[in-house]
């Protein structure tokens, strides 16, 4: 009853928070990188 959307689509999720989870875990790791990604985003 939860799974709404086709496989494909939750195939599609899971890897794009994946990235996410990655991405977050990458910014905890280089602390250094904070201020280049401050600058760059803000």
């Amino acid at each position: 009853k939860f799974q709404t959307f086709p496989i494909g689509g939750a195939r599609h999720f899971q890897a794009l928070w994946l990235l996410l989870k990655g991405f977050y875990i990458f910014i905890n790791y280089f602390p250094e990188k904070e201020g280049f990604l401050n600058r760059t985003v803000v």
